[in-house]
């Protein structure tokens, strides 16, 4: 999500801004540098119970990050705008840069607000060690050591946190106290893949705090993404290899990549690749096998680019070439910590599974059943699982090419949300975002009208295209 060309300037809309906008105050927030970010940005800590009801307990503190309005004070709005993160959750202070340039149109009235979750980057974060399928492959493919590594993680951040505390709810609570704490009347939400989940758990529980939301990869919230995504992935990942077989430049370039790809897979069966990724003197052992393999070319289905570069790399891997495969796996963003990522996949996720669901679950889904065996959890109401109903305005954006986020998810959604408004976006992966997805969502923060859009962009998006490699 990091490559942006300019985005639509659009006309200022006056009638959404306010003249007596808040400003927050000086002790809970200061001056900061922030990477990657040109201009003045203050940060700060804000203490939340860590549980709310019955008797105080613990506090937390959570990591605060302000880029504020760049105009004069008079013409300053009175939401600020708010970004929910994906991944389950990534900490939003790290789009920082990113936010600036995405929503530079609307800096000038508007402060943007990124706090980290609870549980995630600055705020408490659940962080533990935990075996992947990649490193440590053997701990992970073993039921009971894999099930003793969760649990002793477990204990770990109990010490320090209550870890069914770390869920949805919660951390919404959080964000509207921010939101008081800073003085302002009304939040412009943005959110990605679990931010959308996020956005509307906020939306229902503080509906008049909401001002406009966009969307981008909904994520249900009364059923779980989770069983459909081991067939979502096998599927795009065959419609990639089908789309080459198809395309004449592509078959001759990779001819034959379904049948590479299953010899490559017995091959990584029957003798697993062992690689070093690190310095020297640091160095991580890790293994690809043909599970990982699978893994890992999914995960390259989330961008359009990369998955057009997929026919490319299977050559490559099927020639030896393995080096394309495990290339960045050591230089990639800190990953989520398990700890928060657990406690929102077994509360919330977990209990939407079915016994059928086994039949379809694949690896990867029994591994998240190993886990939630053994992870406290929160008992939500059942409530929490009900479509959220609501007359804000909601824009709804839908990657054509989201096999993680279909958009059968955001049409779900809309279906109660009387003020929505969906738009489908051609090539478009559950990671990508480009310059017309980010002119619509300034266009719907700027005046909240959101069958006024202009979606002319849509049209001019260029068609999938395999990579000339």
């Amino acid at each position: 999500m990091g490559r942006w060309a300019k985005v639509v300037v659009l006309a200022l809309l006056g009638a959404a801004f306010g003249v007596d906008a808040a400003v927050p105050s000086p002790a809970a927030l200061k001056p900061c540098a922030v990477p990657g970010f040109e201009g003045e940005a203050r940060c700060g800590r804000i203490q939340v119970p860590e549980r709310r009801g019955g008797d105080a307990g613990r506090r937390i503190e959570l990591n605060v990050m302000l880029l504020p309005a760049t105009g004069p004070a008079e013409r300053k709005a009175r939401d600020a705008i708010t970004f929910l993160a994906g991944g389950g959750v990534m900490p939003a202070t790290r789009y920082a840069p990113f936010m600036a340039r995405v929503l530079a149109p609307l800096r000038e009235t508007r402060d943007i607000v990124l706090v980290d979750q609870r549980g995630t980057g600055e705020s408490n974060p659940l962080a533990c060690k935990l075996p992947s399928p990649i490193f440590e492959r053997d701990r992970y493919l073993d039921p009971k050591r894999h099930a003793d590594a969760v649990a002793g993680c477990a204990r770990e951040l109990s010490a320090r946190a209550d870890l069914t505390a770390y869920n949805t709810v919660e951390a919404m609570h959080d964000l509207d106290e921010v939101r008081a704490a800073l003085g302002y009347e009304q939040w412009s939400l943005w959110g990605v893949s679990y931010g959308t989940k996020a956005a509307r758990v906020y939306l229902r529980q503080y509906p008049k705090r909401v001002r406009v939301i966009a969307l981008y990869g909904v994520v249900p919230i009364g059923d779980s993404m989770w069983t459909d995504l081991p067939a979502n992935e096998r599927r795009a990942l065959a419609g990639i290899l089908d789309r080459c077989r198809e395309d004449q430049g592509c078959n001759t370039r990779h001819p034959g990549l379904a049948d590479k790809l299953a010899a490559l897979q017995v091959r990584l069966a029957e003798k697993p690749h062992r690689f070093k990724v690190g310095t020297a003197d640091v160095a991580i052992e890790g293994i690809i096998d043909d599970r990982a393999l699978l893994q890992l070319l999914g995960a390259r289905l989330s961008s359009t680019r990369d998955g057009a570069r997929i026919p490319a790399l299977i050559d490559q891997l099927h020639a030896g070439n393995y080096a394309a495969l495990s290339e960045g796996l050591d230089d990639r963003p800190p990953p989520v910590p398990p700890g928060v990522y657990l406690s929102i996949a077994c509360g919330e996720e977990r209990p939407l599974w079915q016994p059928a669901d086994r039949e379809r679950d694949g690896d990867w889904l029994a591994h998240e059943r190993e886990s939630c065996a053994v992870w406290p959890r929160a008992r939500h109401d059942a409530s929490f699982w009900k479509p959220v109903a609501s007359s804000v305005p909601v824009l709804l954006l839908a990657g054509d090419e989201d096999h993680v986020t279909p958009t059968v998810y955001a049409e779900q959604a809309a279906a109660t949300l009387s003020g929505a408004r969906l738009l489908r976006i051609p090539n478009a992966g559950h990671g990508d975002v480009n310059p017309c997805i980010g002119g619509l969502i300034v266009q719907a923060i700027q005046s909240t009208n959101l069958q006024s859009l202009d979606t002319a962009c849509i049209k001019t998006l260029p068609g999938f295209a395999f990579a000339e490699e």
